[in-house]
């Protein structure tokens, strides 16, 4: 069989989905060495992501999240004879013919789509259609599973569970000399929470921050410590993220580091906090190419309103 994966994401955003794409790619080189993998990657992305007998990189110029991938994906992809494409970031190609597996990491995007930008919207509101295109879909977690089955209606047995591993790298530690040597590095005190994870509004860093200044206000924590290691994302500035100002600048430790700008397509204005329903997020974008409201067909079907100016009073 001829596989194609999709890694275009890869380029643009190292962690999450990119993260599991090249592990998955790993893992796969070394169980599966009778299949070619075509794997497509960015233009500007020149260095093979894998370097294998049985693996090579080829070249997509249709861009990730905008309106454009779904139009130019289905025309690149004619010039290779795959028998199956993986798309591991949620919509596969739309428009073409040939079988898809996709992987659903998880379905936030419906349950806060006020953490959504509107370009961002407009491509997670693909999902119904992603999933009724899909050949079989891959999940990391039966929650993920039941929330597929529960909100969009998927079979059961179009589903499957794949547990996603550690990296190989890391494995148990001393406990005591491990934490010893991590406080000296960092300055940290000898009891401390730590958080690991993007520092972005999604994350609620700002409710743990009031969290720990609530235990140091209340209770008597003077050795206690709150370390937050991560990645800053560019776009989310505004999120109001100040360590400072909620917990204090003694007892709370930022390892933060500044992620690289996402593309444009990734960086717009954030929406309007709203209820979390699949019917909120088709209105994010109703000019593009997401799902639109139920009432969006008929709102455009009545008359537009004159816009001459009433006759006065008396006259004909």
């Amino acid at each position: 069989m001829q596989i194609g994966i999709d890694a275009r994401l890869v380029y643009h955003q190292p962690a999450g989905i990119s993260r599991y794409t090249r592990y998955l790619m790993r893992a796969i080189s070394e169980i599966n060495r009778d299949d070619d993998f075509i794997v497509f990657q960015h233009r500007r992305h020149t260095e093979p992501l894998i370097s294998k007998p049985n693996f090579r990189r080829a070249t997509l110029f249709a861009p990730v999240h905008t309106r454009l991938e779904q139009l130019m994906l289905p025309l690149e992809l004619m010039r290779f004879s795959l028998d199956l494409l993986h798309s591991t970031d949620f919509i596969p190609p739309l428009h073409a013919s040939l079988p898809t597996v996709i992987t659903v990491h998880d379905l936030a995007f419906l349950h806060w789509p006020h953490f959504l930008t509107k370009d961002s919207a407009a491509y997670y509101g693909q999902i119904d259609r992603g999933v009724r295109r899909a050949s079989h879909i891959i999940v990391p977690s039966e929650s993920t599973k039941k929330d597929l089955i529960a909100q969009l209606g998927v079979p059961k047995n179009k589903v499957s569970v794949i547990y996603e591993a550690a990296d190989g790298s890391f494995g148990p530690l001393p406990v005591e000399p491990t934490r010893r040597q991590v406080c000296q590095r960092y300055g940290l005190p000898d009891t401390f929470f730590l958080f690991v994870g993007t520092i972005e509004p999604r994350k609620n860093v700002d409710g743990l921050l009031r969290a720990f200044r609530h235990l140091l206000d209340k209770y008597n924590t003077d050795n206690v410590g709150l370390a937050i290691a991560g990645g800053r994302m560019a776009i989310r500035r505004s999120s109001g993220f100040d360590p400072q100002a909620e917990a204090g600048a003694q007892r709370v430790h930022v390892r933060a580091r500044q992620r690289q700008r996402p593309p444009q397509a990734l960086c717009r204005r954030t929406l309007p906090r709203s209820p979390c329903s699949l019917r909120r997020l088709r209105t994010a974008a109703p000019r593009s190419h997401g799902l639109r409201h139920a009432d969006y067909r008929q709102q455009r079907q009545q008359p537009a309103r004159s816009r001459r100016r009433c006759r006065p009073f008396g006259k004909p």
